[in-house]
């Protein structure tokens, strides 16, 4: 904080921010900051369709390390907004991206190289040493860590070159699969899993089996929304072999097991709108919200018996001797000064 270059709310704060963190110069910063403007509206706009619709693009990503000054937020109607849908990365590839290479171990022993090898054509995605920007925070872990930016064409390259070595359960655990709902047979969607299962047949297999959906309805889910697919296996096996070798098999199994489908963006649009009765507090400004008072002459001086700064008083002695209490020149006899 002593060494804080930006100095918030002392005149030309504004400058120094882009200038300390984003290295722009007179030329250099309007074009920076409207960059940085545009990305963040459209982070923005992709949070929002994130949870109101759905990802809206699997490979969007901000590619900065700061933010934006609300105050530069201007003039949005004319910014891009619309994504490339994409397709999200496989499990191994999620991790490659966001572990670093202590972390190695997570993933298969083929991928350990690309992360812990020198000559790894992806080494550059994982640093041992890189910067840390303590902007303003008392706390390491509060720093902004300046890592560099994962190249996803040169990531996929590297990892999908490796498929072929995985084993039959690596690349079980590297597939993108629809999640699993897992319901007791007492619950009120056990029912019509049972009737999507007669309606595909216990017995069918292959690709056949997943062709049938069926669509939940509210009132037995407990208010969820989407399709059903049967999985590849039994819908409730009564015997399940325990993955724990300290632990027994069950023998009496009550849980039944469905694929779950989400619903489209058009079926699970939610509009963003407020709800009915909410009260909105009043648009006023408080204390809180005032710009920081003016530091004065003497609080960035420098501190200590050998830089002192001090200001000379108007009716210091200059023979050395002490001043009074009440201001008078002499020694403790002087009282005529003060306050009047």
């Amino acid at each position: 904080m002593d060494n804080d270059p930006v100095r918030l709310g002392e005149q030309g704060w504004k400058g120094r921010y882009y200038g300390a963190k984003m290295h722009a110069t007179e030329e250099t910063a309007d074009a920076v900051v409207r960059g940085m403007v545009e990305e963040y509206v459209r982070g923005l706009t992709w949070v929002c369709r994130y949870y109101y619709e759905g990802c809206c693009s699997w490979n969007w990503y901000y590619p900065f390390h700061y933010a934006p000054f609300a105050t530069d937020l201007v003039n949005l109607e004319s910014i891009n907004m619309s994504f490339d849908l994409g397709e999200p990365f496989r499990p191994f590839e999620q991790l490659m991206g966001v572990l670093p290479a202590a972390s190695a171990h997570a993933l298969p022993p083929a991928f350990h190289p690309l992360m812990m090898d020198e000559d790894s054509p992806i080494i550059d995605f994982y640093p041992t040493q890189f910067d840390l920007d303590m902007n303003g925070k008392r706390f390491a872990w509060q720093a902004v860590a300046l890592l560099p930016w994962i190249d996803e064409t040169r990531l996929l390259a590297e990892t999908r070159s490796l498929d072929s070595t995985l084993t039959g359960e690596e690349t079980r655990r590297n597939t993108i699969n629809l999640e699993t709902l897992l319901v007791h047979v007492s619950h009120g969607l056990s029912r019509e899993i049972y009737e999507l299962e007669d309606d595909v047949g216990a017995d069918t297999r292959g690709a056949a089996r997943f062709e049938t959906t069926k669509f939940m309805t509210a009132a037995a889910s407990g208010c969820m929304n989407g399709e059903m697919v049967l999985v590849g296996g039994e819908t409730c096996p009564t015997r399940m072999p325990t993955p724990m070798k300290c632990m027994a098999d069950i023998e009496n199994n009550q849980v039944l097991a469905v694929c779950f489908k989400l619903p489209g963006p058009l079926e699970r649009f939610v509009p963003p709108v407020l709800m009915p009765g909410a009260m909105l507090p009043d648009p006023v400004v408080g204390e809180r919200d005032m710009p920081p008072p003016p530091k004065l002459w003497h609080e960035d001086a420098p501190r200590g018996p050998h830089q002192s700064r001090e200001m000379p008083h108007p009716s210091r002695p200059q023979g050395g001797q002490p001043m009074g209490l009440g201001g008078g020149g002499g020694g403790g006899g002087g009282g005529g000064g003060g306050d009047g």
